[in-house]
């Protein structure tokens, strides 16, 4: 028994439905699980599109409510774990939530204790908790030399009593571990993101942070990004791992993103597969921003990597684009690891707005959206931040993303897809003029920085910057009755131009949209977060600080 105990606290989601007998319908880590799938598969209300338009919220949670700042916002998102919602909050606080009731559980530190911030700014996801957290199970001292397995939530955070420098730096990162239940603090992890630096009168340059990066769990590890405060100089980007039973570092597990001397933070979320792990990387040092006239040696940066889990040895890495022509186009979205009938794929999409699907066995590339000619990596042309950040979904061979699409490859409509929601088809050939690759398209203002798309069984949930939650039905589960071109620029709006031109014409998927509000007239903040889909509700976090739940 034993034995089995320790290999499902090793696997969080299967821990979560096998040892707790629930219904599987949680969402037990960012992107509902290690993979990062962004998939709900459960069945619920929010699976059947003849329902979804009449959602409404039944409760609203502030941290106000309860004596603490809503200021600053939520940008972690929720996690939904046998009748509670955590998440943790930019005012420092971690908060654990009724999930019937919207009614606080219990909240990390609790006061008069000083909060988990930093004093040091330079990113939108300080001072506070930007991290998601994930659910595992450890095994806790009970008396003389028993354990006995409790459910914890871990996260990334500051802490304010790590202090260094003059004038001091507070709030070097940990990751923590608190008792699901009660909220006690079980472990919380070595230091593994230094805040302090030089370049406002610091004494060195180790401005490191955890941030927006969400702990995903493998191999009795804790896995969790390092990138940094603002790039005032960049700083090297590294995958940090802790025991899953201490939060000690494990010594033996080492990967840096670049360098020495800088580049390539992990602004994203780890995933996790078959032991192995997977992470997206940063830009690179270059004069701008590290003084670097040449490639620094050992650069990883702007790439996707798959990782040994025990050691950190790279064992394939894709790098789109090449040093010279980097202009800043993070890859900043979390990496997704998606079996699908034509074998398992590792899927992003960069800051250029390009989506790329690499085989994850070998790291060949499957295929590129939109089509890059001449294959990879670029031989052309300078590609920068132009705003897509977000991590795709999956549902069977369905890839659901917030990527550039055709307009990418002309300068006047570089940002034309920022307003849309692309559905690609994951094993359709890979075409000059991506026949096949696109599914449907839907038009939503307001994504950039935002929407971060989920799904639960051709259901698409996504929120945007104006505080209006978007649910969008796949043809296959609610019919069209109308339709466009796959290449939505305006001299291809007939069919005949469409088609005529070697593009798709395709069903336009059905679309409801529901606006949040923290009072009336008041639209709640941007949704920076994903919407968390558990077991017929949906729970959405805005930047002003409210906690929405929502059901048919």
């Amino acid at each position: 028994m034993r034995r089995w105990l320790r290999f499902v606290e090793a696997t969080p989601l299967l821990g979560a439905c096998v040892l707790t007998g629930c219904a599987c319908g949680d969402w037990s880590a960012y992107r509902h699980d290690g993979h990062r799938s962004g998939d709900q598969p459960r069945a619920s209300a929010l699976s059947d599109p003849t329902r979804v338009s009449s959602l409404h919220e039944i409760w609203a949670f502030k941290p106000s409510n309860y004596g603490d700042a809503d200021a600053g916002g939520f940008v972690a998102s929720p996690t939904v774990f046998r009748s509670k919602v955590f998440i943790g909050h930019r005012n420092g606080r971690f908060y654990a939530v009724d999930a019937n009731t919207g009614k606080l559980v219990w909240r990390y530190p609790l006061p008069p204790q000083q909060p988990l911030i930093q004093n040091y700014g330079g990113n939108a996801s300080s001072p506070g908790i930007a991290s998601s957290a994930t659910i595992a199970r450890v095994w806790v001292h009970w008396f003389w030399f028993f354990k006995w397995p409790v459910k914890v939530v871990i996260f990334g955070a500051p802490d304010p009593a790590v202090c260094a420098g003059t004038p001091p730096a507070c709030g070097s990162g940990r990751l923590w571990a608190l008792n699901a239940n009660t909220g006690q603090l079980v472990w919380k992890s070595d230091v593994i993101a230094n805040l302090t630096g030089t370049h406002w009168g610091y004494t060195t340059e180790l401005h490191e942070r955890i941030g927006y990066s969400s702990p995903v769990v493998a191999n009795g590890k804790v896995y969790v990004g390092i990138a940094d405060n603002g790039d005032s100089p960049i700083q090297r980007g590294r995958l940090a791992a802790v025991s899953l039973s201490t939060g000690a570092i494990v010594g033996t597990f080492n990967f840096m993103s670049s360098g020495p001397p800088r580049g390539g933070g992990i602004w994203s979320s780890p995933a996790a597969y078959g032991g192995q792990v997977f992470v997206t990387t940063g830009n690179g040092c270059r004069p701008v921003n590290g003084g670097c006239p040449t490639e620094p040696p050992n650069n990883h940066a702007l790439g996707m990597l798959k990782l040994d889990g025990a050691s950190g040895a790279i064992l394939w890495k894709l790098q789109p684009v090449p040093w010279t022509f980097d202009d800043d186009p993070d890859w900043a979205g979390t990496p997704l690891v998606a079996a699908t009938s034509c074998g398992t794929l590792a899927v992003g999409t960069m800051k250029d707005g390009y989506t790329h699907a690499v085989n994850a066995g070998s790291g060949t590339v499957a295929w590129s959206f939109p089509y890059v000619t001449g294959g990879l990596p670029f031989t052309y042309g300078v590609h920068g931040d132009w705003g897509w950040t977000r991590p795709a979904a999956v549902w069977g061979d369905v890839i659901i993303t917030i990527t550039g699409g055709f307009p990418l490859t002309t300068t006047a409509t570089r940002f034309d897809g920022l307003g849309r929601v692309y559905a690609l088809n994951a094993c359709a050939a890979y075409t000059p003029v991506d026949n096949g690759r696109v599914r449907w398209i839907a038009d939503i203002a307001g994504l950039a920085y935002t929407g971060q798309p989920t799904v639960t069984r051709g259901v698409v949930y996504v929120g945007n910057d104006q505080g209006k939650l978007f649910i969008i039905a796949d043809p296959d589960r609610m019919p069209a009755t109308t339709y466009r071109c796959s290449n939505p620029l305006t001299p291809y709006a007939t069919q005949s131009a469409c088609v005529g031109a070697g593009f798709d014409w395709l069903p336009n998927p059905n679309m409801w949209s529901v606006q949040l509000w923290d009072a009336p007239g008041i639209p709640t903040g941007s949704i920076r977060t994903e919407p968390v889909l558990a077991r017929g509700r949906v729970y959405v976090a805005s930047t002003s600080g409210v906690l929405h739940a929502l059901t048919p």
